[in-house]
C-alpha cells in the first residue's frame, strides 16, 4: 500500500470532518432544548411549590388564630412545623430528582457524539 493511500484512509475527508461537526453541533441543540423545556418545567414545579407554601401559610395563620387556649396552641405550632418541615423535604427530593433526571437527559445527546468520536479514532 502506497504512503499516499495510508494517509488518505486515516486522515478525514472535508466533507467527513463537516458531517461530523454537524452532528456534533445538532447533539449539542438537541442538548440545549431538553435542559430549557426542563428550566421552564422547573420554575413551573417552583410556582406551584410557591403557590401552595402561601395557602399552607394562610391555613396556618387561621389554626393559630382559632385556637383557644395555650396549649391548643402550642398543640397547633408543632403539627404547623412538623408538616411544614415534612412538605419541605418532599419538594426538596422532588427538585432533586428532576434535575438529576433532566441533567442525565441532556446530556445523552452529547454522550452520543463521544461515542461517535471515540469510533472515529479508532478507525
Amino acid at each position: 500500500m502506497s504512503a499516499n493511500k495510508k494517509g488518505s484512509k486515516q486522515t478525514p475527508s472535508l466533507e467527513e470532518a463537516l458531517a461530523f461537526g454537524m452532528d456534533n453541533m445538532e447533539a449539542l441543540v438537541k442538548s440545549s432544548a431538553i435542559l430549557a423545556k426542563g428550566a421552564q418545567d422547573l420554575n413551573k414545579m417552583w410556582l406551584d411549590m410557591t403557590r401552595t407554601s402561601f395557602a399552607n401559610a394562610a391555613a396556618a395563620f387561621q389554626t393559630l388564630a382559632d385556637c383557644g387556649d395555650a396549649r391548643k396552641l402550642a398543640q397547633a405550632q408543632g403539627d404547623i412545623a412538623k408538616r411544614g418541615y415534612d412538605k419541605f423535604v418532599s419538594d426538596g427530593c422532588k427538585v432533586s430528582d428532576f434535575t438529576s433526571a433532566l441533567a442525565a437527559t441532556a446530556m445523552e445527546p452529547i454522550a452520543g457524539r463521544y461515542g461517535a468520536a471515540v469510533e472515529k479514532l479508532d478507525e
